[in-house]
C-alpha cells in the first residue's frame, strides 16, 4: 500500500496532463526597437512562486520595478518578469513549463534582437534558466549562447531538491532499495545512461 501511495505521488507530480502557459511582463517603461541596444533582464521566480516573488512584503516594492526606474541604468537595460504556472503537486509537467518558457523567450529575443540577456532566477526558476540555454544551443547552435552574459541563480537546486532525496529514502523504507532514483543529494545511485546537465 505504502508502494502504491509514493507511485500515485509521483504519478501526481510528474505526470499531469495539464496544459503550461508562459508570459512575460515588461517592466521598463521603456521599450527598445530591435536590433535592441538594450541589456535584456529577464526575472524568472521559482516553484509556487509569482512576480511577487520579487515583491518586498514589507514595502510592496518591486525588485524588478525598482531596477527598470533606477536612473544609473534605466536607459541600457530592458527587464522583463517571466511568469508560469508553478504549483506544489498539480499542474502542468516540469517538461511542459520549460517548453512555455522556451515559445516566449524565443519569441522575445527574436524580436528584439538583444546582443546581451541578463537571467536574476530563484529556485526552480534556475533550472528553467539552465534548461532554456540547453534548449538555445540545440534549436540555435552554441554560438548563439554568446547573449547570455550572465545567470545569476538564488537558491537553485542544481542537484535535486530534498524532496527527491526524500523519495529515494522513501523507496528503500518500503523495501524498494532505493537505488537508482538519481535523487539529487540523497545519496541515491544515479541512474545508469541518464542524460546529465552539467
Amino acid at each position: 500500500m505504502f508502494r502504491f501511495g509514493i507511485l500515485l505521488l509521483i504519478h501526481v507530480v510528474f505526470c499531469s496532463t495539464a496544459n503550461a502557459q508562459a508570459s512575460l511582463e515588461h517592466v521598463s517603461a521603456r521599450s527598445c526597437t530591435a536590433p535592441c541596444a538594450a541589456v535584456a533582464v529577464i526575472f524568472i521566480h521559482g516553484l509556487t512562486g509569482s512576480a511577487e516573488t520579487w515583491v518586498h512584503s514589507a514595502s510592496g516594492q518591486s525588485f524588478p520595478k525598482m531596477l527598470a526606474d533606477d536612473p544609473q541604468v534605466k536607459d541600457a537595460i530592458d527587464v522583463y518578469v517571466l511568469n508560469y504556472e508553478s504549483l506544489w503537486n498539480s499542474g502542468p509537467p516540469i517538461v511542459e513549463v520549460t517548453r512555455a518558457v522556451a515559445g516566449q523567450l524565443d519569441t522575445l529575443l527574436n524580436d528584439k534582437r538583444y546582443s546581451k540577456v541578463v537571467f536574476v532566477a530563484h529556485s526552480l526558476g534556475g533550472n528553467i534558466a539552465n534548461e532554456y540555454l540547453a534548449h538555445v544551443a540545440l534549436r540555435f547552435g552554441h554560438a548563439a549562447l554568446s547573449r547570455f552574459r550572465l545567470v545569476m541563480t538564488l537558491g537553485t537546486p542544481f542537484r535535486g531538491s530534498s524532496l527527491a532525496g526524500s523519495a529515494g529514502w522513501a523507496a528503500c523504507a518500503a523495501g524498494g532499495g532505493g537505488e537508482g532514483t538519481g535523487a539529487g543529494g540523497g545519496g541515491g545511485k544515479p541512474i545508469p545512461n541518464a542524460p546529465r546537465s552539467s
